[in-house]
């Protein structure tokens, strides 16, 4: 056993660029089965952590393939992608088929604080229908409002549990003191209950809520500046199906391109149930990484193809067991473990073909 360790440690430190690689491919391989099982705990055995979880949907734009541009083979085609600020404005402002809708917007904040070290915050802006659309209350404080959507008035934070526990050593007079991130200081006016994570299954979640304003030059459509990186979200009516929400989409849809076709040439808008939204993304995610992978794997299987098949490299595959020794060291052949007569055989003339 000992021998056979050290020839495995031999063997992998004479190819360091094989180690490393393998190395890699198996952390990869680990974080991705991690991953989704964080998802599929998190999504599809436990479903979504909200209120009639069965009614949220994801709204965005999806494109229209065409003979040019078909769909790829691997795309999902009920796939819905981000959307522009004057596009949301116009969906929300339209709708017939939500009881509320909201856009959000990843950031990340630094977080500096007088006798702390920087620390780097993941958060998101997002509009004052985010917590309608989720059913969610603050465990402390309140949340934002739409006058919080307007410039000036919309320095406000809500904060994550684990950052206001970790950070804020869970002070229960939090609500009304400030907090210092880029753009100035926040004003903390709420504290999210310990088990509300969005996104659900995210690698990394998100710590902190700040209200999403819609940049001036945003709020007027320019075809020269064309700005998508919105997500939306949103509660069907009762008694509204997908179908239907969907229909009344597609008829935005068909007004919005008659009315601004640079800003909607070949898309729709789709609507999509946000537990099969949340899990199509996370595996597109995974499909990425397993295809780079792959691309690891096949640029190793080369490497080795390239290599002589000569010398010490073929004892090491055809006697693995043996440690490595100089070439003109004999090495025993097999016949030596059944007690049959053996004689030294010199690496350099050893016969080609399988060992007996």
């Amino acid at each position: 056993m000992r021998d056979d360790i050290r020839a495995a440690f031999r063997s992998l430190s004479s190819s360091k660029t094989f180690t490393v690689v393998a190395l890699l491919v198996l952390a990869l391989g680990i974080g991705a089965s991690t991953a989704i099982f964080s998802v599929v705990d998190a999504v599809v055995l436990r479903g979504l952590p909200f209120d009639e979880h069965d009614r949220l949907v994801a709204v965005g734009q999806r494109r229209v393939p065409s003979p040019k541009e078909p769909l790829r083979s691997d795309s999902d085609p009920e796939a819905v992608s981000s959307a522009a600020p004057q596009n949301y404005v116009d969906w929300a402002a339209r709708q017939q088929v939500f009881e509320s809708i909201a856009a959000i917007a990843g950031i990340s904040f630094v977080l500096r604080e007088p006798g702390a070290e920087a620390e780097d915050i993941r958060g998101q802006r997002v509009t004052a229908g985010f917590f309608d659309v989720l059913r969610v209350e603050p465990r402390l404080g309140r949340r934002f409002r739409v006058e919080n959507e307007t410039e000036g008035q919309h320095l406000l934070a809500v904060l994550g549990n684990d950052l206001w526990t970790r950070r804020f050593g869970a002070d229960p007079n939090i609500v009304g003191k400030m907090i210092h991130l880029e753009g100035g200081p926040y004003e903390i006016i709420g504290v999210m209950p310990a088990d509300f994570k969005y996104p659900v299954g995210a690698a990394r979640q998100t710590e902190l809520w700040v209200p999403y304003v819609v940049p001036a030059d945003e709020r007027v459509r320019n075809p020269q500046r064309i700005s998508i990186y919105l997500s939306t979200i949103a509660r069907l009516k009762p008694g509204v199906s997908i179908a239907q929400a969907q229909a009344n989409m597609n008829q935005i849809a068909t007004a919005l391109t008659a009315e601004h076709p640079a800003w909607n040439k070949d898309t729709l808008i789709g609507v999509r149930p946000l537990r099969d939204h949340i899990v199509g993304a996370r595996t597109r995610q995974l499909d990425a990484d397993a295809a780079r992978r792959s691309r690891h794997r096949a640029a190793d299987r080369v490497r080795e193809r390239r290599q002589p098949p000569a010398g010490e490299g073929q004892l090491a595959r055809a006697g693995s067991r043996h440690p490595r020794r100089p070439r003109s060291e004999p090495v025993a052949s097999n016949q030596a473990a059944d007690g049959r007569e053996s004689r030294p055989v010199d690496a350099r003339h050893r016969p080609r073909g399988r060992p007996r």
